[in-house]
């Protein structure tokens, strides 16, 4: 925003942040505000500050020089007004209805005046607005870490069961005098470990699905969102986007992807579509 300032201020700001115009037109305007903004800041002392009415005289001054005014015309056409219609010391009010011709139109600085307070009335609607916004969004990172939280809290009551199978699996000694058995008696041993350890993932699998964990489906077209891709194959019998082989299994907790599904999909050239 640009405006007008003091001349000896050339001498205390940063050179790069002055410039001089030279464009009657825009001098013009300058002083416009100018003499707006001194106004407005002595009525907001109540009219009371010396210094505040003395730098609306020196912009009347300066608009003099610009607009060449003569001080001893100046005088006399006031006087001579004075002389006609009296000055503003008897505080005479005169209500209206409607705007006489005679009466000057609002100014822009009234006009300004409204804008700005407008513009305050917004300022604070914006300032409620974000302050409603972070309160929202601290809001929800509570809800999420508690959630969160929960779970984990479930997750770790419900794998204990496994945890214990699986202690109580590997604390039994049955591998001690395995190459002493026979061979039926070895091919049993091996096949109750796998039967036990096949219970054991049962039981893993059950503690994921109390809590709401399930795996992500690979049967189908290849989703950005849930897979994964570690490599692509053209493969022409099966479809193109289609997954040919899940290599590490996803898990997601209802719409929260715990661990994307690793898979290989398909993509074919376009000589091959």
């Amino acid at each position: 925003m640009k405006k007008m300032i003091r001349d000896k201020y050339k001498d205390i700001i940063e050179p790069s942040k002055i410039s001089y115009s030279e464009n009657k037109e825009d001098n013009l305007n300058y002083l416009k505000n100018k003499l707006l903004e001194e106004v407005k800041e002595f009525i907001e002392t109540d009219l009371t500050s010396l210094e505040e009415l003395g730098d609306v005289l020196e912009v009347i001054d300066s608009i003099k020089s610009f607009q060449n005014i003569e001080e001893k015309e100046l005088f006399k056409i006031k006087e001579e007004k004075k002389e006609k219609y009296g000055g503003f010391y008897d505080f005479l009010i005169f209500e209206k209805n409607e705007e006489p011709e005679e009466i000057i139109e609002e100014t822009n600085y009234n006009q300004i005046e409204i804008y700005e307070g407008e513009l305050k009335k917004l300022k604070k609607q914006l300032l409620h607005i974000g302050k409603e916004h972070s309160q929202k969004i601290f809001n929800l990172k509570k809800e999420h870490n508690l959630k969160i939280q929960k779970m984990n809290e479930n997750f770790i009551e419900n794998l204990l069961s496994p945890i214990d199978t699986l202690n109580n699996a590997l604390s039994m000694d049955v591998m001690s005098d395995f190459s002493n058995k026979s061979d039926l008696d070895k091919e049993k041993l091996l096949n109750n470990m796998v039967v036990g350890m096949g219970f054991i993932k049962d039981q893993f699998n059950n503690c994921f699905s109390k809590i709401g964990i399930e795996k992500i489906d690979t049967s189908g077209n290849f989703n950005p969102i849930l897979h994964e891709a570690i490599s692509i194959e053209n493969n022409k019998e099966i479809e193109h986007n289609h997954i040919i082989k899940e290599t590490q299994v996803g898990y997601k907790y209802n719409d929260i992807v715990l661990r994307p599904a690793s898979v290989i999909v398909c993509k074919k050239e376009e000589n091959d579509e």
